[in-house]
């Protein structure tokens, strides 16, 4: 996108060009596709509830099966060879997986020197990013700390924080801007628990060799069987050290994470068991089926109509919100039992979720918005007021509500506006905004998808800046019928990724307030709760992990195109080169890196967001090299890293070999 408001281009080859008509209510049924409807309404990631019988019953008074409405033309016969990209012994083109990821004696420092990995999970060799051909724009957003002309910042002026900040329209991390890049993967505590922590390991170890840097998962449970709080206040300590293991792994492999309270869709450790500890006693009993995402297809219309009058208790009774806020005072306050670390006091947690895709259907509680969003803004507070360290944020899908019904005819069906939610109130609160989309369970038609993706993400950009908020897309995905399809995984996902994270690059080059990106999601081989790929997971050996690998690529080279405030560096001498300080590291001749500080102050004088366009090279003096070097990051011809650590990095840093210890 453009900095004058042109459109954001996202050219898909399949997809037709021009405006996307949202889709309408779903039609009944007849009864020769009430099989095929209660198999849709019955796969993963439920997401569609507002838009699918919760539409029928808004129709009719029966009970009527939406028709399906989305279809793929798969090849299921049809066999596609994937490109060569390096050596990943063994894995060939398909992969059959037995139980891999049993190793019940892993310890809890991570080594991965007796750990085999399932083909699946081997990561073809894509090289290094330091030897990455990206070309990048290098981003020059604003952040309204002029300096004049003839003026120069203070060295060590700015106090360095070591937590993900807001600054204007960009994520603030180490005194330059950051691009969260990275996964959703709500198994990695399940895997932890069930002894499976190389598994962890690995995978945030690839995720960090590939460029990612952020993943998203739970700070709750959607086990009965790893339940993390097991009655009011009461909390199982294993769910919880399976938690603590994941943030240490995390912490260790250099990827930040987003972390979710409690689940709009899971039973266990969910809203509704919330209300089932914190409403009143049940009038009807629960579905048996309700440990899993949220299916309503075998539900009659009072128990529907009974389910839904219940979830939206946990937004407005007194007593779910106490102890809605006890739960998060418990787990930030947490003391991590294998680093020590308390969790409001460790760094590697980039952001909070208050929710995970919060629903408060209208057509049972009209007033849902009001509560909702008065909820959203109390727990905001609250969040923030025990924990000040983190950015809050709302876990919400995105959709648009009545608060400004200019923007309704941007949500992808009328019935996103029955499930409560209101993108630009509800983000009111919060430090940044958040976005989700689902082509394929919002009932986009697969010929209409790329139209659609388009659409969503300029709106949410746009709705974005009008309350000057950025925005991380949070969640995405695309839906494959016949997940072990190769074909399939290269002409149906790759297009949609590929989409997807050209616009994130245009407007992230563009400065515009588009944070980063999180796909849904990293799959897992093994026999467990979420184990194998499912219609969304992507394997490492899948193709589309190729195109996530060059935009993570690309995104990490983002990153580093542009140097610390030289406010938050110490300046030229000592203090400057003392271990774990703040400074402008390039690599340098011998496969060593240098501290320059001094190219930093150049290239924000000269050439940053804050720099005059009078002040000349001439009026400060700078050393040749400092001078040449900040041109050179101009351009996005050089590499700057925050510390010498990150510089001399094997894989990432400024060499593919690390820096030599000679």
């Amino acid at each position: 996108m453009s900095k004058g408001g042109d459109d954001m281009v996202v050219n898909i080859a399949e997809s037709p060009t021009g405006a996307v008509k949202p889709p309408g209510a779903p039609a009944a049924a007849p009864a020769s596709a009430g099989a095929r409807a209660k198999e849709w309404l019955s796969k993963p990631r439920n997401k569609w509830i507002a838009g699918g019988s919760l539409a029928a019953l808004l129709l009719i008074p029966a009970v009527v099966v939406p028709a399906v409405v989305v279809t793929q033309k798969n090849n299921a016969k049809k066999s596609t060879r994937l490109p060569d990209w390096g050596g990943y012994g063994g894995s060939g083109n398909k992969a059959v997986y037995l139980d891999p990821l049993g190793n019940p004696d892993s310890g809890v420092t991570g080594g991965m020197s007796d750990y085999k990995l399932p083909p699946g999970m081997k990561i073809p060799n894509f090289g290094s990013l330091a030897e990455t051909n990206a070309t990048i724009k290098v981003p020059k957003g604003q952040r309204k700390r002029r300096v004049g002309a003839g003026q120069l910042p203070v060295f060590g002026s700015e106090e360095v924080s070591p937590f993900v900040r807001v600054e204007g329209a960009q994520f603030d991390k180490d005194c330059r801007p950051y691009y969260p890049t990275g996964f959703n993967a709500f198994e990695l505590f399940i895997l932890a628990a069930q002894g499976n922590k190389d598994a962890v390991d690995e995978a945030f170890k690839q995720a960090q060799i590939m460029g990612m840097t952020a993943a998203r998962t739970w700070a709750h449970s959607i086990n009965q069987m790893l339940p993390f709080q097991t009655s009011p206040g009461e909390y199982d300590p294993k769910g919880l050290a399976a938690l603590d293991y994941v943030l240490d792994s995390a912490s260790r492999h250099g990827i930040q994470l987003v972390l979710s309270f409690v689940d709009n869709w899971k039973y266990y450790n969910g809203i509704a068991q919330f209300v089932d500890w914190c409403g009143p006693g049940r009038t009807m009993g629960r579905p048996t089926d309700a440990g899993g995402d949220t299916d309503d297809s075998k539900w009659g219309p009072d128990q529907k109509r009974y389910e839904a009058g219940r979830h939206s208790l946990f937004f407005s009774e007194p007593k779910c919100q106490d102890m809605f806020q006890n739960h998060m005072k418990f787990i930030v306050n947490r003391k991590n039992s294998v680093n020590g670390r308390v969790y409001k006091s460790d760094p590697t947690i980039l952001a909070w979720n208050l929710v995970n895709e919060p629903r408060c259907e209208v057509w049972v509680t009209p007033d849902c918005p009001a509560k909702l969003n008065a909820w959203f803004s109390k727990m905001a507070k609250f969040l923030k007021a025990e924990d000040p360290n983190h950015l809050v944020s709302s876990g919400s899908e995105g959709f648009f509500g009545d608060s400004d019904p200019s923007w309704l005819g941007k949500n992808p069906g009328a019935w996103s506006t029955q499930t409560g939610q209101d993108f630009l109130a509800n983000t009111a609160d919060m430090d940044f905004a958040v976005a989700h989309a689902w082509p394929d369970n919002w009932m986009i038609s697969q010929e209409s998808q790329g139209g659609f993706l388009q659409q969503w993400l300029k709106s949410h950009l746009d709705a974005a800046k009008s309350i000057g908020k950025p925005l991380l897309f949070e969640e995405f995905g695309k839906r494959l019928d016949n997940p072990d399809s190769a074909s399939d995984a290269t002409t149906l996902r790759d297009p949609v990724y590929r989409a997807t994270y050209s616009a994130i690059e245009t407007a992230v080059e563009n400065s515009e307030p588009l944070l980063g990106s999180m796909y849904w999601k990293w799959a897992f081989p093994g026999n467990f709760q979420g184990g194998g790929k499912g219609p969304y997971g992507v394997m490492p050996s899948d193709s589309t992990m190729k195109v996530i690998r060059d935009h993570s690529a690309k995104m990490f080279k983002l990153k580093d195109s542009v140097p610390p405030r030289p406010s938050c560096i110490a300046a030229p001498g000592p203090a400057a080169n003392a271990p774990g300080a703040l400074g402008a590291w390039f690599g340098a001749a011998g496969y060593t890196c240098t501290n320059d500080p001094q190219a930093a102050m150049a290239w924000t004088v000269l050439f940053g967001p804050d720099a005059d366009p009078t002040a000349k090279a001439a009026d400060f003096g700078f050393p040749a090299a400092s001078l040449d070097r900040a041109k050179a990051l101009n351009v996005g011809a050089k590499q700057v890293f925050p510390t010498q650590k990150a510089c001399c990095a094997p894989q990432t840093g400024a060499f593919a070999q690390g820096c030599s210890s000679s």
